[in-house]
């Protein structure tokens, strides 16, 4: 039994961070960081995309508001980036299924869209590409056996790694968004 409650908890621990995003209210991506200025230098900005950008079935989730939820962090935005610490480490938690912190890490995105299914976005930016090196090795042994049935993926370009799942899309769908999500993280600014 325990090996079963096990494997369902873990089948919805993709799903937690967006249930933490509930306080979250955009009417599209916002490019800003927590203090909501310009985010110029971050290399993740070019995954803040509307849902549309990555496929045409997708749409940016908006909530407006979750309060019942009782989340402590509140989400000004999807997708968010920022470099909070207390952001930073609820993204690499849930970018981990809850195994690792934010050490090594110097900012995280989270992104959720809906459409036919769910698509979620974890990005990372660590301190260095030693911290990058160790992160991946870590992410994709986490992801593995996600990633072996179809529904995530784990993707790096320097010091950006980024952990992309879904719930529900087509096959067009996941193949289409990790191809953008490729082609941003592989195109300079």
């Amino acid at each position: 039994m325990r090996t079963m409650s096990t494997k369902i908890i873990q089948g919805w621990l993709p799903l937690i961070p967006p249930l933490l995003l509930a306080a979250c209210s955009s009417n599209g991506p916002n490019r800003s960081n927590s203090t909501g200025t310009a985010h110029a230098e971050s290399e993740l900005r070019r995954l803040v995309v509307d849902g549309q950008e990555l496929h045409s079935s997708l749409i940016t989730w908006t909530v407006d508001s979750a309060a019942a939820l009782g989340s402590t962090l509140a989400f000004r935005e999807n997708p968010r980036l920022s470099a909070d610490p207390e952001f930073v480490e609820v993204i690499a938690r849930g970018s981990s299924q809850g195994r690792l912190d934010r050490e090594g890490i110097r900012e995280a995105l989270y992104a959720l869209y809906v459409g036919e299914g769910q698509v979620g976005v974890y990005g990372l930016r660590a301190a260095s590409l030693a911290d990058a090196d160790c992160r991946e090795g870590q992410l994709r042994g986490i992801w593995a056996h996600s990633a072996s049935v179809g529904r995530s993926r784990v993707h790096r370009e320097g010091t950006i790694l980024v952990v992309v799942w879904h719930h529900g899309v087509s096959p067009e769908c996941w193949e289409a968004v990790n191809t953008e999500v490729v082609k941003r993280l592989n195109t300079p600014e």
